[in-house]
């Protein structure tokens, strides 16, 4: 018997030391992230950004918030470059510098014009409570960064840049109301100093669009087809609730007045200006309460999914038309009866780009822009600054 033990105790000890030295599988890789927009992953952006506390131009957290985003774009491979200026502020008699820095992150396309997707990401200074601006100023930022990884997988026909704004919040609490939209202005100094505004096909500008009771305004200044086209991809999806088609035309403030200033119409403001249901600008805007518990990763996937389509829309139409415009046009007849003057009369008007092509489209929406108006909405004067 001894010996017979001695063999299996043999044998366990060699199936032992056989187990310890055979490692264990690897776990599973994570799954890939879908396809389509998530509003959890943009809500976990969005948490992110909230965590960092306050992102006041020139501070800690306005650069730990920087280098979140950079971080993000440059795990989709994109490039990554900065704009960077100093602002003197006056403050009665007393002249401060903020430095401002705007990310912008590249998604080549087949063209070299632009959309451009515009969002701050900074949080405006407060005195008396510490404001971290979850909705109005980190939701804005999520949205961009989940729609940099759809658009790297599925680009749009034009090169897009997502820019992230710096100073769009009044840097300073003795300038709330007064300078703001700091950041915007710097990338329409830099698209001017490039001589590329021209090329910019649409700017979409987004802003405070995670408020759990979600309702897009319907933007007076707005590109009235490109504002058109989001409400109408919303309504193919079944979120009329989030973008009301019928609701009244208002005019929300945001860094798009500053494009619209500079004498660009091709621009659409994506904002939801009644900040926990209440009339404009809400409840919970600029108080404690513009925290991650008043946000919704729902109301984030509908607007990310609703751009998405609406921006494949208009950039579809948009190629369209200029494939038809460098389209060679058929040779002049050599006689000029009325089958000749029938033939140039059809011929569609096309210039230089889509302007040109859509000019009567344009009267047509401005004239429809008034007449849908209400009496008591102001003038529509360019915004001043």
């Amino acid at each position: 018997m001894a010996p017979a033990r001695s063999i299996q105790l043999a044998v366990l000890l060699a199936v032992t030391a056989v187990a310890a030295c055979t490692k264990p599988p690897p776990p599973p890789p994570p799954p890939p992230p879908p396809p389509e927009f998530s509003g959890e992953l943009a809500f976990g952006h969005l948490e992110r950004l909230a965590s960092l506390g306050p992102r006041v131009s020139s501070t800690d957290g306005s650069e730990a918030a920087r280098a979140f985003i950079r971080e993000q774009l440059e795990v989709l491979g994109l490039e990554v470059f900065e704009q960077s200026d100093a602002v003197q502020l006056d403050l009665e008699g007393e002249v401060r510098s903020v430095s401002l820095t705007n990310l912008v992150a590249v998604v080549p396309g087949e063209s070299t014009d632009l959309v451009v997707l515009a969002a701050p990401f900074d949080s405006q200074s407060f005195e008396d409570f510490e404001f971290v601006g979850a909705n109005d100023g980190a939701s804005g930022a999520a949205l961009l960064l989940e729609l940099a990884r759809v658009f790297t997988q599925r680009p749009l026909h034009y090169t897009t840049w997502l820019v992230f704004l710096d100073g769009d919040s009044p840097p300073l609490p003795e300038l709330a109301g007064e300078e703001r939209y700091l950041g915007s202005r710097i990338l329409v100094g830099e698209l001017v100093e490039q001589e590329r505004l021209d090329s910019v096909r649409i700017l979409v500008y987004f802003n405070q669009v995670a408020d759990a009771e979600l309702g897009v305004a319907r933007d007076l200044r707005s590109h009235r087809r490109f504002r058109d086209a989001f409400f109408e991809a919303a309504r193919r999806q079944g979120h009329e609730d989030a973008f009301p088609p019928q609701a009244a035309l208002e005019s929300p403030g945001g860094g798009h007045l500053v494009f619209i200033a500079a004498r660009m119409r091709r621009v659409v403001v994506v904002t939801d200006d009644r900040f926990g249901g209440d009339d404009a600008p809400g409840i919970h805007s600029h108080t404690e309460q513009d925290d991650v518990a008043h946000c919704s990763p729902e109301s984030l996937e509908t607007v990310g999914r609703v751009s998405e389509a609406a921006l494949r829309d208009i950039s579809a139409t948009l190629a369209k038309i200029d494939r038809f415009a460098r389209r060679p046009q058929p040779p002049a007849l050599e006689d000029s009866g009325s089958a000749t003057d029938e033939m140039e009369a059809a011929q569609p008007k096309v210039g230089d780009d889509e302007e040109a092509a859509e000019g009567d489209a344009q009267q047509d929406a401005q004239a429809s822009e008034a007449e849908e108006t209400p009496a008591d909405v102001p003038d529509e004067a360019q915004p001043s600054f």
